[in-house]
């Protein structure tokens, strides 16, 4: 199994809290190797500590400025404190080893609360991408769906996924060159694009993706009792891959009710750190 992670100086903490959880939970067939891409950070303060994360064989990838300077910055209103770190899963062709045909991708922000194994092994069929439906981002022509669809002859009512978990066909990325094509994106809808690598994907991918249930990638939508329990049980006690998408995150303060799983970040980064 191989997982990618993209990280830069400001997530440091919720990486090693995910890479902890990947450890103990990931697997239980061997081995798991990991990639971390670095954006603009070195990763020295972070090699010390992670031979200590048994079952993981991790590497770093160190992106330069001239790799990321491919991509134009985000310049709209709603990405103007963005950097071009945010299109690097669209390079993940480019930055990962040749071995590499397929991964799973994670965002530092999620918790892997159990194992990995059966999507791993799942059949994509010919696709380049299984992923969860964003249930803020219900279609393609949503709000905060796909921007430019019209332009590009998409159905609209085609179904929209979240990108902060992935499991990935790279070698099929690599044969239909989608970084190329995302560039070609980039720069013909670069003022329109909101919504970063995720919108991108949603447009390259339109139609031709394979739909996960909510347990591999369970987002924020799923914090309020209302929405938790539409299902029979608890979404949030299903979650395999819990993700904190969004701007409510465990580190940022905020009112334990609105996060009632947050605790769990915590316990991963303080056995993490030995404070257990």
């Amino acid at each position: 199994m191989h997982v990618t992670y993209v990280a830069d100086e400001n997530v440091l903490d919720p990486l090693v809290a995910s890479l902890t959880s990947l450890a103990l939970n990931g697997s239980e067939l061997g081995t798991v190797y990991v990639t971390i891409v670095c954006c603009g950070m070195e990763a020295n303060d972070l090699k010390y500590r992670l031979p200590r994360l048994g079952g993981l064989e991790i590497g770093t990838q160190r992106l330069t400025g001239a790799v990321l300077e491919e991509f134009p910055s985000p310049n709209n209103s709603v990405s103007g404190h963005y950097t071009r770190a945010v299109y690097v899963p669209l390079l993940l062709p480019k930055v990962l080893p040749k071995s590499v045909n397929r991964t799973i991708y994670l965002d530092c922000d999620t918790l892997v609360l159990g194992s990995l194994d059966e999507l791993w092994g799942m059949d994509l069929g010919g696709r380049g991408i299984a992923a969860v439906r964003d249930r803020y981002v219900q279609n393609i022509s949503s709000r905060f769906g796909v921007s430019f669809w019209r332009e590009l002859g998409i159905c609209p009512e085609l179904r929209y996924f979240n990108s902060g978990v992935m499991l990935v066909d790279v070698q099929l990325w690599r044969r239909e060159s989608v970084t190329e094509r995302a560039r070609v994106l980039l720069e013909h809808f670069d003022n329109d694009i909101e919504q970063h690598d995720q919108e991108v994907l949603n447009a390259l991918f339109a139609g031709n993706w394979l739909e996960l249930s909510d347990e591999w990638n369970t987002t924020n939508f799923w914090r309020r009792s209302s929405r938790r329990y539409s299902c029979g049980d608890d979404m949030l006690e299903r979650a395999i891959v819990r993700h904190f998408a969004g701007e409510l995150k465990p580190w940022v303060p905020h009112d334990p009710s609105e996060l009632p799983d947050g605790w769990k970040y915590w316990w991963y980064l303080k056995l993490f750190k030995g404070e257990e």
